[in-house]
């Protein structure tokens, strides 16, 4: 994972095998996501909101997916914006 900040916004980028029940993006990538399924930018984005804070989820293709997560220091459609905003280099 990496982190991001900037005057107290943290963004924590994590890259995952959605296939994998231990990752992060486990729940997210299946037919039957555990949060809010938008569409942004033209890809499908999963929101999640929790107690301490959100994350939003881009599975890029069968093998790798990007979350997003921040401490509500970002609104949720700047959040998925973000997650959607990732692309496959190489």
């Amino acid at each position: 994972s990496v982190a991001f900040g900037d005057r107290g916004r943290l963004v924590l980028w994590r890259v995952s095998a959605p296939q994998d029940p231990n990752g992060y993006s486990y729940g997210d990538c299946g037919k039957h996501a555990l949060g809010a399924i938008g569409k942004v930018l033209g890809k499908r984005v999963v929101y999640n909101g929790g107690a301490v804070g959100q994350s939003a989820t881009v599975c890029i293709d069968r093998n790798t997916a990007v979350s997003v997560w921040n401490q509500y220091s970002v609104n949720a459609a700047t959040l998925k914006r973000i997650a959607a905003s990732a692309v496959t280099v190489g």
